[in-house]
């Protein structure tokens, strides 16, 4: 469950809040919270019909499974490369983040940076998915522990005038910044992707996947209305980072380094868990014949899969 969890969440606490928090400030003000409650419960209505679905077809290959068995392969291979193509955009454009923030530590180019992650996290998820998942687990509990001192230690730095106007662009811009950081959500798919490999899914697919949704909402939220106290509106339209500023404000350069950290651990997470999908979309396209049979093809030691998941494919 913990792995499950950790997928989707460690996916989604990324850009949403070390980038889009910032620019949803600056459309909303401090209203911005609510399009984050907006776009969370629109997922998390989501969420639940995709845990309907994973949970009565828990096989690799999460949307791409389920729209080839109920549209058909036609819209099945459209919907496989796509998926596939989007995950590995995505990836290259994490590992590019992470080769930024290790930058600010390691006296290496950013573009070295985001090859050697890319590397480590292929040869991370070569070795097994049990190591990825618990990688993923160590990193992401990490980054909600930062997260979570950042947002406590907030509380007793805001400035209340600061929310006040609340809505300092009326109610509209609110629903512009739903649609911007509506991608922020989205993580949580990647959990369906990797269901053939989560034990006991019936329980664990359907609390992973609503309840990864919630906690980031939950802390969307939360770092958000810190966040927009401790800015001013003409100060927050300014910064790109303002997560880093404040807490160096908070904690001076030891807290800027640490939240610097904080934003490889989200690179890097939500890396690892695209690389997992993106190689279970592979490996259902193969069983299906439409990419090369070889890509679907199982390690034997290191590979991984679920006997019960997996007797009606053979």
């Amino acid at each position: 469950f913990w792995a499950a969890l950790t997928i989707g969440a460690g996916t989604m606490i990324g850009a949403g809040i070390f980038l889009l928090s910032g620019i949803a400030i600056t459309m909303a003000g401090p209203a911005a919270i609510f399009s984050y409650l907006i776009a969370g419960v629109v997922c998390i209505i989501t969420a639940a019909s995709a845990a309907e679905l994973a949970t009565g077809m828990p096989t690799s290959g999460g949307d791409y499974f389920f729209v080839s068995r109920s549209l058909g392969p036609a819209f099945g291979a459209i919907s496989g490369v796509g998926i596939w193509l989007s995950l590995t955009f995505a990836i290259a454009f994490y590992l590019v983040g992470m080769g930024e923030y290790l930058s600010e530590f390691l006296p290496v180019a950013p573009i070295w940076g985001a090859v050697a992650g890319g590397i480590l996290l292929t040869v991370l998820n070569i070795v097994g998915a049990k190591e990825s998942g618990g990688t993923q687990v160590i990193v992401v509990l990490t980054l909600i522990v930062i997260l979570g001192i950042y947002a406590v230690a907030g509380i007793f730095n805001v400035d209340p005038a600061n929310w006040d106007p609340f809505f300092p662009n009326g109610v509209q811009p609110v629903f512009a910044a739903t649609a911007l950081v509506f991608i922020s959500f989205l993580g949580f798919v990647k959990i369906a992707a990797v269901s053939e490999e989560i034990k006991e899914p019936s329980k664990n697919l359907p609390r992973a996947l609503i309840g990864s949704v919630a906690l980031v909402t939950v802390l969307y939220v939360i770092i958000v209305l810190v966040t927009s106290g401790m800015f001013t509106q003409e100060e927050i339209s300014q910064t790109h980072t303002p997560l880093t500023v404040a807490a160096e404000r908070m904690f001076g350069p030891v807290g800027a380094a640490v939240m610097i950290f904080a934003g490889l651990l989200a690179t890097t997470s939500s890396a690892n868990a695209s690389i997992m999908a993106a190689s279970r979309i592979n490996l259902a396209m193969a069983r299906d014949s439409m990419v090369p049979n070889w890509l679907s093809e199982i390690h034997p030691k290191h590979g991984f899969i679920s006997s019960h998941c997996c007797s009606h494919i053979k």
